[in-house]
């Protein structure tokens, strides 16, 4: 039986198999195609390798880390949210009366910390970002990454000011008072000190030095037959380095400086210097409208109209008070910011970026709609609100 079965499989074998040279005949076709469709799919991609990388489509998925080029960094959004939008570093805070929100600059919320103002207003620096209530007792300071600390002060926040080594001013209105001047440390918010002011007058303003070794005060003093300034200088532990009163007529709420040495006070249409160690005044300058001031390396920068009706310019200030036009803007711009000698000014749809040591118009581009603000996230890109979203604009 053994052997009757070995003969049936050889029997099967030997009918179902094809002679030898078909099957010969067959590998060698076989062989023959896959050696064509081997070249052909090698000439292709030869081919492809040789022309893609001319394709920006091609470029983006070769370095995916470049799929964003940097004008296209930015998101659309409604007008009324455009208005909550503050720059900050590389991204932007969104300020609302009940929430703070930190955004990238693509619009994705990075995180949020709920707050319950009235009427908030923001003052910000390198790395500080505070949110006070113009209409209640609250303050937040934030950074980069996260919420830093909150304050509550018994009156009524009317201004804050933040030093370049971190401390905080903050003025407050008071009943029965003249308004308190409160003091916070660095980092932790601690309160440190007030400063009552007995006699009649009321408190403008309150500004670091450049050194952030001082602080000065601006008092409307009301108890002589016209309001006169008075400005106070106190250390970082309180006490009261000097005094000035000037003999100037009307209000100068804002205080500047050209040196620490210097004050500048300014007002709606005149500039004052002055100093501790002098009787007198230093200098004065009058426009017709200031829009406004701002101090960097030892000069005063000012926006405004020279004449009635005027265009509107930048103008650079001396510490002996020399004055020259830097470059004519036009119309009043509605953003204003500036890092190390450059500044840029928004001004309807243009921004234009300035260089301050010669007036030199570097930059300059329309945008697509009314800018709201702007702030430099270094010397060669801006972060830039308009009425319809944020957009990143590269200096070049």
């Amino acid at each position: 039986m053994a052997c009757l079965t070995h003969r049936k499989d050889i029997s099967w074998i030997d009918m179902s198999q094809p002679p030898a040279n078909n099957l010969t005949k067959r590998s060698r076709a076989s062989l023959i195609i896959l050696i064509v469709l081997a070249l052909l799919l090698m000439a292709s991609v030869v081919f492809l390798v040789y022309h893609l990388p001319d394709d920006d489509a091609w470029q983006l998925m070769a370095r995916p880390e470049e799929a964003i080029i940097p004008e296209d960094i930015g998101f659309d959004c409604e007008p009324v949210e455009a208005q909550r939008l503050y720059p900050f570093g590389e991204g932007l805070y969104k300020v609302s009366i009940s929430r703070v929100a930190r955004l990238d600059n693509q619009g994705h919320e990075r995180f949020a910390a709920d707050i319950d103002f009235k009427a908030p207003f923001v003052v910000s620096d390198e790395s500080r970002f505070l949110v006070a209530d113009r209409e209640g007792h609250q303050m937040l300071m934030l950074g980069e990454h996260g919420e830093l600390y909150k304050i509550s002060v018994e009156g009524r926040i009317s201004s804050a000011n933040i030093s370049s080594r971190g401390y905080v001013l903050i003025v407050q209105d008071k009943a029965n008072s003249t308004g308190v001047v409160s003091l916070f440390a660095p980092e932790t918010g601690r309160h440190l000190f007030d400063i009552h002011f007995p006699e009649s007058g009321y408190v403008l303003s309150a500004s670091f030095s450049p050194s952030g070794d001082y602080f000065d005060i601006s008092i409307l003093n009301t108890a002589s037959a016209t309001a006169v300034p008075i400005i106070r200088r106190y250390n970082l532990e309180g006490q009261a380095l000097g005094q000035r009163m000037p003999d100037l007529a009307g209000l100068y709420p804002l205080i500047f400086y050209s040196s620490d040495d210097q004050i500048v006070l300014s007002g709606a249409n005149s500039l004052v210097a002055l100093a501790y160690d002098h009787s007198d005044l230093l200098w004065q300058r009058h426009f017709n409208q200031i829009l406004s001031v701002f101090d960097a390396d030892r000069h005063l920068y000012v926006i405004a109209a020279a004449e009635l009706d005027g265009p509107y310019a930048l103008f650079k200030i001396s510490g002996s008070g020399e004055m020259s036009e830097l470059i004519h803007i036009g119309e009043a711009p509605a953003a204003i910011d500036h890092q190390s000698n450059l500044a840029a000014i928004a001004s309807g749809t243009r921004v234009m970026v300035i260089d301050l040591t010669s007036g030199a118009l570097l930059f300059e581009k329309q945008l697509p709609a009314e800018i709201i603000r702007l702030r430099f996230t270094n010397e060669s890109a801006l972060l830039v609100v308009v009425r319809t979203g944020v957009r990143r604009v590269e200096i070049v």
